[in-house]
């Protein structure tokens, strides 16, 4: 399996959002860089504790296309990767969640928004 790290830091973010109540059950979403050529996204309807870092997506940015994963990539895919391709190269990380309708952006603190 590829991308282990960065499906572990993942993993961790999502448990974290969930402990301090930013996420609850399915609801949210967290896409991290992988590398210049993808990224690794949380899965469609996966409970956050129940999730294994085998679980997470990659997700090939070129054309969307899902590579690696147990099961099918959350639909914000398509969002992240719009993200992360459309001249934002700077940006490394993104987080959706649901209950409190907050939206997270991470560019290593280089965001011009």
């Amino acid at each position: 399996m590829r991308f282990q790290a960065t499906r572990e830091n993942v993993l961790a973010t999502c448990l974290a959002l969930a402990e301090r109540g930013y996420v609850a059950g399915t609801g949210g979403n967290v896409a991290l860089r992988a590398d210049d050529k993808h990224f690794a996204v949380t899965p469609s309807a996966t409970d956050y504790y129940s999730m294994a870092a085998a679980d997470i997506c990659i997700v090939r940015l070129s054309d969307g296309k899902q590579v690696e994963g147990e099961s099918s990539a959350s639909v914000e895919a398509v969002c992240m990767r719009a993200f992360y391709w459309h001249g934002r190269s700077a940006e490394r990380a993104s987080t959706r969640t649901n209950p409190s309708q907050v939206h997270i952006r991470s560019s290593g603190g280089h965001s011009k928004y």
